[in-house]
């Protein structure tokens, strides 16, 4: 089941990526020779006449009440802040108007537009953009700055590059002109915004069909509640599926007599196909486009692990517990709270570290 899912999920994939995974370049100030996105801010609209490659800036905050009228432009928007709108109804006001909507990575002041998004019937038109918020700019110099942009796109496939002015001294048409350059060179630039439109629900059911049949090697109960939890709440049946599906490639490779090299081999083999299982189910828009992603990485990487050195440690120390075993213990335990801290974009960092 997992060599027939990697051998249809695979290509597939690939293909998809081959198609998507190029950015366009949107710029807040034009750059002689850079073909890119004309960003507009509300307050400038009636002022241009010509729209056609223009993407248009939306404070949510101080422009809701022209969302309507801005939409009916049929250009490109990228919203921030918070509307009086609830949630759904400002989804359902984008859905309405068929609107090409952009959130940023990482905005500070996003995550209402992020459950807006999230709440709209066609997720597919949604964009990811990237960008350096201007009050980053003093911690950059031009090839820090362009390496972050590229690794945007190479790394997480971002689907728009938008260069805000610096408000300090900083060369902004090298940094737009080199960004473009090496895009060029890496051939990871388009003239247009692009972003993942289509899925394939057909490997997301050999992803579950996979997952029931590996965890149901080791408990019957086990494969049908982690399925139904896989299919219908991803957030949590996800991280589930991975280390529900550790334990079972772990446990009933022990109940096998198998020799050492077959053993890895074997549990090398079915580690990848879970993992390719994984992925293969999140092939819907919304994880294309950013709106969901994997919870639970580090999680599903310690829980084996973990398990693994407390039962050994409980069984090492069961005639005698010293203050060094306990010691033993509790750094263990505080190093992979640190490292389960450490998850995320907005994660818990040191001030030494920053």
């Amino acid at each position: 089941m997992g060599l027939l899912l990697s051998l249809l999920y695979i290509p597939w994939r690939f293909s998809l990526d081959s198609n998507y995974n190029r950015a366009a370049i949107v710029t807040e100030k034009k750059v002689d020779g850079i073909p890119s996105k004309q960003l507009i801010y509300v307050s400038d609209l009636e002022g241009i006449s010509e729209l056609d490659s223009s993407v248009v800036f939306v404070d949510l905050r101080d422009d809701w009440n022209r969302l309507e009228e801005i939409l009916d432009l049929r250009v490109p928007v990228i919203l921030t802040g918070v509307s009086p709108y609830p949630v759904s109804e400002l989804a359902s006001i984008l859905d309405i108007h068929c609107a090409y909507t952009g959130y940023m990575e990482f905005d500070e002041r996003g995550q209402y537009v992020l459950d807006v998004l999230k709440a709209r019937d066609n997720k597919s038109l949604v964009f990811r953009v990237h960008n350096l918020k201007k009050k980053e700019y003093p911690n950059y110099d031009i090839d820090r700055a362009v390496t972050r942009y590229i690794r945007s796109v190479r790394e997480r496939s971002v689907d728009a590059l938008l260069f805000f002015t610096p408000p300090v001294d900083f060369d902004y048409d090298e940094l737009v002109q080199k960004s473009y350059e090496e895009l060029k060179q890496q051939d990871l630039i388009s003239g247009e915004i692009t972003s993942p439109r289509a899925g394939s629900s057909r490997f997301k059911l050999l992803s579950a069909l996979f997952i029931f049949v590996l965890i149901l090697s080791i408990s019957p109960l086990a494969a049908v509640g982690t399925t139904v939890v896989f299919l219908i709440f991803p957030t949590i049946g996800l991280p589930l599926a991975a280390v529900a599906g550790e334990f079972a490639i772990y446990r009933r490779l022990s109940s096998l007599d198998t020799g050492v090299l077959k053993g890895f081999l074997l549990f090398f083999s079915l580690s990848v196909f879970l993992g390719i299982s994984i992925n293969a189910s999140m092939v819907g828009v919304e994880f294309q486009n950013g709106l969901e992603l994997f919870r639970g990485v580090k999680v599903s990487l310690v829980a084996l692990p973990g398990w693994l050195f407390v039962t050994g440690f409980v069984k090492s120390v069961s005639r005698k517990i010293s203050k060094g075993d306990l010691l033993i213990l509790a750094l263990a335990g505080v190093a992979a709270g640190y490292y389960i801290l450490r998850s995320g974009n907005f994660s818990f960092v040191l001030d030494s570290e920053r």
